[in-house]
């Protein structure tokens, strides 16, 4: 072997002892952190998406844009995941990502889109967050979008928080009517109940469990005059309105 060969060798194994005395000078948990990143921007479909779930659940810096490119993914799991890391990161810094999640197919991604959005109270989400609370599908989903429009005080939320208390689902009212209590609506116990008096069956029943939701004491008399109801559920449904009412007003 001539010695400019033995020179190469000599260059390559001191550069290799190098990597290794540098990689060796890296705390663990700074290595791990790059393996894990490494993993969720590459092109290996598998270890990708185990990648995404394990840094769904940690705290992991550098993660932002390729969990930017996963989110637009068609794929259900790995767009859910990736927004679950993007709520972690910046909501409102990748409010594009989870206002166009909202119009998936698969409930999974629009649910985790809703929970990072009704997270952060901006008005400039109203109209989707009302878009979901009228047209998606599933109750819990416009459960959600109710609650979250009771924070950001938009003008057109309180109508459409009103429309849901008319003709929604029961998880969807209950959600309509505490989300109006969170904005200060308190008036809406009194048109419950103006509704509850001239309602029969179990829409009287239900109307009262909406009641109890709105902490007003001045509810409390006409509520006390229901005790003497000739149906005995009405007289159970105005006792625990009455008495929910009092402990919410404590």
């Amino acid at each position: 072997m001539t010695s400019r060969r033995l020179i190469q060798l000599g260059a390559a194994l001191a550069a290799v002892l190098a990597v290794l005395s540098a990689l060796a000078e890296i705390p663990p948990g700074e290595r791990a952190a790059a393996v894990l990143r490494d993993a969720v921007a590459g092109k290996e479909e598998g270890a990708r998406l185990f990648a995404l779930e394990k840094a769904a659940t940690l705290r992991v810096s550098g993660l932002e844009e390729a969990a930017r490119r996963a989110a637009t993914s068609s794929d259900r799991v790995e767009r859910s995941l990736a927004l679950e890391i993007l709520a972690r990161i910046d909501v409102a810094g990748n409010g594009d990502l989870f206002l166009g999640a909202l119009d998936s197919p698969f409930r999974s991604v629009r649910l985790r889109a809703l929970k990072a959005l009704v997270m952060l109270p901006d008005p400039s989400f109203a109209p989707r967050l009302i878009e979901v609370l009228e047209h998606d599908p599933d109750p819990d989903l416009r459960a959600l979008a109710a609650r979250g429009l009771g924070l950001p005080g938009a003008p057109e939320a309180r109508a459409a928080l009103r429309g849901a208390l008319a003709n929604g689902h029961p998880v969807v009212q209950a959600a309509a009517a505490r989300a109006l209590v969170a904005g200060g609506d308190l008036g809406i116990g009194r048109e419950l109940l103006a509704r509850a008096r001239v309602a029969t069956g179990t829409e009287r029943r239900k109307l009262l469990g909406l009641v109890a939701l709105v902490p007003d004491p001045g509810l409390v008399p006409p509520l006390a005059e229901l005790l003497e109801d000739s149906d005995s559920v009405v007289r159970v449904a105005a006792a625990a309105a009455i008495l929910s009412i009092l402990e919410q007003s404590r």
